[in-house]
């Protein structure tokens, strides 16, 4: 009986064979011949079970009575310490986007967090070092065979002026989205963010 159900139902859409195998392992152990035994229970507990033959309202009154509010981990083949992990989870999630929702207020100095933040901008972009001049590198530690480390020097020179490059523009750009002549992307503000929480 199983195998129509998995056919039917999960067939068409399920075009892995091994996935399909694993529907038809699922579904045995829930339909067989033991389904119609009143001692037959899904799950450990118990407290899942089929209920009596009946019409669609009586079903439905089995569901709201007999079956448990919250899926226990237990049905989906877990143990019981996935509630406590999954419960971890959303708290961490909610707690998360309850401290995001939160504005961005300041202490009793008078500040905006706008303002720190383009204080801490400026102060970043002075700090900032300027892009070294490759030309004048390779001219002073040529690439030659003999010395290898030149290479990883000009390598390294490369990725650094395009860091300081991307900082650099990323930093002006945050004020300008802080002043609104830009829009707000998302990685703005995330730089926004991280730089208020420095």
């Amino acid at each position: 009986m199983h195998y129509i159900f998995a056919e039917c139902n999960y067939g068409g859409r399920v075009t892995d064979p091994m996935d399909r195998r694993l529907i038809h392992v699922l579904l045995r152990m829930y339909i067989n011949d033991n389904l119609f035994k009143d001692s037959f229970k899904f799950s450990e507990s118990g407290k899942y079970y089929a209920p009596e033959n009946g019409d669609l309202h009586s079903a439905r009154d089995f569901i709201k009575d007999n079956m448990p509010f919250s899926d226990m981990p237990e049905v989906f083949g877990m143990h019981e310490n996935a509630q406590i992990t999954s419960g971890l989870e959303i708290s961490s999630l909610l707690m998360a986007t309850a401290l995001n929702l939160q504005p961005k207020a300041t202490g009793g100095g008078g500040m905006s967090a706008d303002d720190i933040i383009k204080g801490k901008v400026a102060e970043i972009l002075e700090k900032l070092p300027t892009e070294f001049d490759l030309n004048s590198v390779a001219k002073k530690y040529p690439i030659q065979y003999s010395e290898s480390m030149n290479t990883v020097l000009q390598q390294e020179l490369i990725r650094f002026n395009n860091l300081a490059k991307t900082m650099k523009e990323s930093l002006i750009l945050l004020n300008k989205a802080i002043e609104g002549t830009v829009l707000f992307s998302i990685d703005l503000e995330k730089v926004y963010d991280k730089i208020f929480d420095n």
